[in-house]
C-alpha cells in the first residue's frame, strides 16, 4: 500500500472517530490513535507538515494516566478547531471538493 492510500485509510479512521459517539475530548483521544499509528516517513511530503502539526496538537496532552486511558483535555475552542482540520487534510488528501 502506497503512502498515500495509507494516509487515506488513516483519516477515513479518524473522522469515523470524529463523528463518534460521546464528548469531543474522547473522540479526539479515540482519533489521535489513527495519527500516532501513521509513521511520518510514511506522510506524502506534500500533507506532511499538515499532518504533523495535526499530531502534534492531538499529543500535546499525554493520552493516558497511571491507571488508563483517559480523554484528552483540550480547550473549549481547540477541540472544534482540530476536528476541522482532520477534516480539511483528510479532504486534501482525497482530493478535494
Amino acid at each position: 500500500m502506497s503512502g498515500h492510500d495509507y494516509l487515506k485509510q488513516k483519516l477515513h479512521q479518524a473522522v469515523l472517530a470524529l463523528v463518534g459517539d460521546g464528548e469531543i475530548d474522547t473522540r479526539l483521544t479515540f482519533a489521535a490513535v489513527y495519527f500516532v499509528n501513521m509513521p511520518d516517513r510514511n506522510v506524502p511530503e506534500e500533507f506532511r507538515e499538515e499532518f504533523l502539526a495535526i499530531k502534534n496538537a492531538l499529543l500535546s496532552i499525554p493520552l493516558s494516566s497511571t491507571q488508563n486511558d483517559v480523554p484528552r483535555a483540550v480547550s473549549a475552542e481547540k477541540p472544534a478547531e482540530l476536528a476541522r482540520d482532520i477534516v480539511l487534510l483528510y479532504s486534501d488528501v482525497m482530493g478535494g471538493l
